[in-house]
């Protein structure tokens, strides 16, 4: 199973700096680099960094990446030093996909609060002999409404 898109996002904001706003509006499908945003942080100000809290299906957690910002602070905020931080936000409830998100740059709080999201999995299937959970499992495809003149199974 893959996943491809993010639902039912929920941000619970506890506190916001002024210059930033936080928008889960668009909600994108997973691109061809694993990247599946789930929100984005901007400020009003062009010159301040952005972030984008993005799904890590590999990991299975959500991080948070920083953006326009100089590689020191990139750095700091990926590793949790100087004063800056928030890149892995804290799972608090895995069965309802729920994270606590702090980000700081330079001592500066930029957002604190609660995202919750639902995943969407997407399985792509065919004539195949699986295992699942120990149990064999056989696929088969079958014809429905609208394809009877199908001639074979290469034709899906």
């Amino acid at each position: 199973m893959v996943v491809d898109k993010a639902f039912n996002i929920k941000i619970e904001t506890q506190s916001i700096h002024p210059e930033y706003t936080i928008n889960s509006e668009k909600q994108e499908l997973i691109g061809a680099t694993g990247l599946l945003k789930v929100f984005e942080l901007k400020s009003s100000n062009p010159e301040k960094p952005f972030f984008w809290g993005r799904w890590d299906p590999k990991a299975q957690v959500m991080d948070i990446d920083i953006y326009n910002a100089d590689s020191d602070i990139i750095k700091y905020f990926r590793g949790n030093k100087k004063d800056c931080g928030g890149h892995h936000p804290d799972l608090i409830d895995k069965n309802n996909r729920t994270f606590k998100v702090f980000i700081v740059i330079s001592g500066e709080n930029i957002f604190q609060g609660f995202v919750f999201f639902n995943i969407n999995h997407t399985a792509h299937l065919e004539t195949a002999h699986f295992g699942l959970t120990g149990y064999p499992v056989e696929f088969k495809i079958i014809r429905g409404p609208g394809n009877e003149n199908l001639n074979s199974d290469k034709d899906l």
